[in-house]
């Protein structure tokens, strides 16, 4: 049996710096990573993302809603003798809670709720806590190289403290492209008429909720942001002609 003290102590003295990303005001530690950090650690760690029972169909959905209809993710992580649950608004590229979600939006809510989860285990909890460095043992105040690392950390994140960042915004479109299916045309040519439906107008939606940010990006005058909102532009403009193209031939087929 392992020890909960244990568990603690081994997570919360891991430094995770390397293994952070800015968005904006928030700093977000890779799921990817910290979930394999844990199973090198703990090889028997597992987590649950819950389901829940939503609308008149009583569809099975990986949230849950309040009574102002905004949506929450729920996930639970057992690590030893551990066993944590926590819940996450799910919330838009600018940290705003939503009531409509779409399966982007929750499949990063979802991420970043496992993380938290483990935090409560240990492995990031500084992160939460604002500070810069974990706390060891052997390290309970800070040198003066922390102090100049600190100062380096803080100048980063002003210039980089930008919800419009170019890659950013084509790394959110290219997602939602992969999550609703159709990130080739490929694999918009096997969808069934229903999904090819479903995914044109989830697209739909995505576009017209995220216009705010494609309007950042073309009053900002950088090459950058110029390139990334033509990339956004062609790459929806050929993803919705794909899936017009297959809903088409799927009607003239029947």
């Amino acid at each position: 049996m392992i020890d909960t003290s244990t568990v603690w102590e081994t997570l919360q003295s891991i430094n995770c710096n390397d293994h952070t990303e800015k968005k904006g005001n928030m700093t977000y530690l890779s799921w990817a990573w910290a979930w394999g950090i844990v199973k090198e650690n703990f090889p028997n760690a597992s987590f649950e993302k819950h389901w829940f029972t939503l609308g008149e169909h009583n569809n099975q959905v990986p949230y849950a809603m309040d009574k102002q209809g905004y949506a929450y993710v729920k996930v639970t992580v057992k690590v030893g003798d551990q066993t944590v649950t926590e819940t996450y608004p799910i919330t838009d590229y600018k940290n705003n809670a939503v009531k409509t979600p779409d399966s982007f939006a929750v499949n990063t809510a979802l991420q970043r709720c496992l993380v938290k989860a483990l935090a409560y285990c240990g492995l990031g909890h500084y992160i939460y806590a604002g500070e810069d460095l974990p706390m060891t043992a052997n390290d309970e105040s800070p040198s003066d190289d922390d102090l100049s690392l600190d100062d380096e950390v803080q100048n980063d994140e002003i210039q980089n403290d930008d919800p419009y960042d170019p890659e950013s915004m084509k790394e959110l479109y290219a997602m939602h492209f992969s999550n609703i299916g159709a990130a080739t045309q490929d694999v918009v040519n096997e969808m069934g008429i229903d999904d090819a439906k479903a995914a044109k107008k989830d697209l739909i939606k995505f576009w017209n909720d995220n216009k705010e940010g494609r309007e950042a990006l073309k009053n900002r005058g950088d090459k950058a942001y110029q390139d990334a909102l033509a990339w956004i532009e062609d790459n929806t403009k050929s993803t919705q002609l794909w899936l017009n193209d297959r809903i088409k031939t799927l009607k003239e087929d029947v």
